[in-house]
């Protein structure tokens, strides 16, 4: 339960990050 809950956190942290760098790379 806990677990899940930090799991999203990061998938959404992922997720940002992941389309910063997209935004930098381009």
């Amino acid at each position: 339960m806990f677990i899940q809950k930090e799991n999203k956190i990061m998938q959404r942290t992922m997720l940002k990050a992941y389309r910063h760098i997209s935004l930098k790379a381009r």
